[in-house]
C-alpha cells in the first residue's frame, strides 16, 4: 500500500517562494482590476465614447476613437513610479532592468502615437484612489477636450488643402496655365523654377 505522506518538498508541502519568484511568474496581461476601477469612473460621469481592446500600437488600456485619444493605466511598480515604486530586496539587478525596459518603452509608445496624432494620457494606479479621483477626472476631462479641439483643427486643415474636388482641381490648373502656383506660405514659383526644382537642377 503506497503511503499517502508527502516528502517535505513535495506537493503537499509546496516550497515557499520569495517575494522576488512571486513577482517573476506574474504574467504582463494588464492590471485587470485597475482597469475595471477606471471603467467604473467613467461610466459614473457619464462619459462615453470609449473603446477597450482596441487595436493600436502600444496597447493602450482605453481608446477614445473619435477625438483620438488614449489612456494608459500605468501600474506603479511595474512602471516605476518615482516614489511607489519598491523594488524585491533579493534580484534587484535584475528588476532595475526589468522597470528601466518598461519605462523605456512608454516612452517610445506615447512618442509613437503622439507623432501619429494621437492626445495620449499615461494614469499611475495610485491616482484611481478615492481621494485622488477627483483630480484625475480633471485630467482626463482637459485631456478629451484637448483632443477634441486636435480632432476639429485637423479636419480643419484637410478641408483647406484637399485638392481632390473638381474646383480645386480647376483652381490649380488655372494657375499652372498662368505660368505659376501659389504655395501655402504664399509665395509663387514661375514653371521655370519649379521646373529644374524637380529635374534636380535647383536646390
Amino acid at each position: 500500500m503506497k503511503s499517502k505522506r508527502h516528502s517535505a518538498t513535495g506537493a503537499g508541502n509546496p516550497k515557499r517562494l520569495s517575494r522576488s519568484e512571486l513577482m517573476a511568474r506574474i504574467k504582463s496581461t494588464g492590471n485587470k482590476t485597475t482597469e475595471l476601477r477606471l471603467l467604473r469612473l467613467l461610466v459614473a460621469n457619464g462619459i462615453t465614447g470609449w473603446r477597450r481592446r482596441y487595436q493600436l500600437f502600444g496597447r493602450p488600456d482605453f481608446v477614445f476613437p473619435e477625438k483620438r485619444v488614449v489612456v494608459f493605466v500605468d501600474g506603479c511598480f511595474w512602471h516605476g513610479h518615482p516614489n511607489l515604486c519598491r523594488l524585491p530586496a533579493s534580484n534587484k539587478i535584475y528588476w532595475v532592468n526589468k522597470i528601466q525596459g518598461n519605462k523605456r518603452r512608454d516612452c517610445e509608445v506615447t512618442a509613437f502615437l503622439k507623432r501619429s496624432g494621437w492626445t495620449v494620457l499615461r494614469i499611475w494606479e495610485h491616482e484611481l484612489n478615492q481621494l485622488n479621483q477627483a483630480r484625475l477626472l480633471r485630467r482626463l476631462l482637459r485631456c478629451l477636450a484637448r483632443g477634441s479641439r486636435q480632432v476639429k483643427q485637423q479636419r480643419s486643415f484637410s478641408r483647406k488643402v484637399d485638392y481632390s474636388s473638381k474646383p480645386a482641381r480647376r483652381r490649380l490648373g488655372k494657375s499652372w496655365a498662368k505660368g505659376s502656383v501659389t504655395g501655402s506660405s504664399g509665395s509663387r514659383f514661375s514653371m521655370k523654377a519649379n521646373t529644374r526644382m524637380k529635374t534636380g537642377t535647383m536646390i
